[in-house]
């Protein structure tokens, strides 16, 4: 079950799923975004510069989801997604960009996206998601609650009119997996991209 609503000041949705709690991580959780930081080091490497990830966290409010215990608060996973400038989508998907190279204008705000016309086209590039002890029953259950923070992300910039497609970079087999399982469209091979992985293109996010 997700809700989406003002918490504290900041706009949060928040999911759950036998025991387990995925909401949005606004920029001021700092332990949150430092323990999804070292979650996605740990299984991708390098990828975004953290200056400019806290830009687009001062004016994307569902920037980051974090997944964690409802009982405890203990961190379990992370799902971070972004609305991608014309220029950056233009050239992730020719191939010619990776994510150490998205620059502080690389991110729509929400604001831009709130100025746009019904119809508009945009693309949401889900960037990384990943969970502490994948196979794992708890995790298992994160990995739900994540992609419901993101079904629900979807659902309300749809309402607003706006056209939206989504761009998946298959870091891992996994990936490639549940590209494949939302009936993904392979745009970019691998071996012909500077980052390396073959990216997807989605209409919509895969089932559960």
């Amino acid at each position: 079950m997700c809700k989406r609503g003002p918490v504290l000041g900041d706009v949060v949705i928040r999911c759950e799923v036998d025991g387990v709690r995925a909401r949005t991580a606004p920029m001021t959780d700092r332990v949150m975004h430092a323990a999804a930081e070292a979650l996605g080091q740990h299984y991708f490497g390098p990828n975004f510069d953290e200056s400019h990830f806290d830009t687009w966290a001062a004016s994307v409010d569902e920037l980051l989801f974090v997944a964690e215990d409802a009982a405890t608060g203990a961190f379990l996973g992370y799902a971070d997604q972004m609305f991608l400038a014309p220029q950056v989508d233009a050239a992730l998907r020719a191939g010619t960009i990776s994510e150490e190279d998205f620059g502080p204008d690389a991110v729509l705000t929400d604001d831009a996206l709130r100025r746009m016309l019904p119809g508009a086209r945009v693309t949401l590039y889900l960037a990384g998601m990943c969970v502490v002890a994948p196979g794992t029953p708890r995790c298992r259950a994160a990995a739900r609650a994540l992609r419901a923070c993101r079904r629900s992300l979807l659902t309300a910039w749809r309402a607003q009119g706006l056209q939206i497609t989504m761009l998946l970079a298959a870091a891992t087999p996994v990936g490639r997996r549940i590209a494949e399982r939302a009936g993904g469209t392979l745009i970019g091979a691998a071996a012909a991209r500077v980052d390396g992985y073959d990216l997807f293109e989605l209409s919509d996010l895969p089932g559960e």
